[in-house]
């Protein structure tokens, strides 16, 4: 689940802190995915914030799709490199075009 950046839809003050809240007390709950898609927010800081959560929650071999990694959102394509490159990320590429790019979780 990715909602846009702190925008107020239905009334909800910072809705981005109500999405991590739900991730960490998913986490708590000891619930995992094996496919994640995020389709939300083009901010860099506010998508890097919600995925440290999601990837925690990501089985090891499963699917992170991020949407928008285009040049159109040159924020976006740079938050995916940096998944790509970091080691602190535990992911892998499986494959980008200009609008998805495809990861997967190689450990925790």
């Amino acid at each position: 689940m990715s909602i846009d950046p702190n925008q107020s839809p239905l009334g909800v003050d910072h809705p981005q802190d109500h999405v991590v809240a739900l991730l960490e007390s998913l986490e708590r709950l000891g619930q995992r995915f094996d496919v994640a898609l995020i389709d939300g927010s083009h901010d860099p800081a506010y998508l890097r914030r919600e995925l440290v959560v999601i990837v925690r929650l990501l089985e090891e071999g499963g699917l992170l799709m991020l949407d928008d990694v285009s040049t159109a959102y040159p924020e976006v394509r740079v938050v995916f490199d940096e998944l790509v490159d970091r080691p602190e990320w535990p992911l892998e590429k499986v494959g980008r075009d200009e609008r998805l790019g495809v990861l997967r979780k190689t450990g925790s």
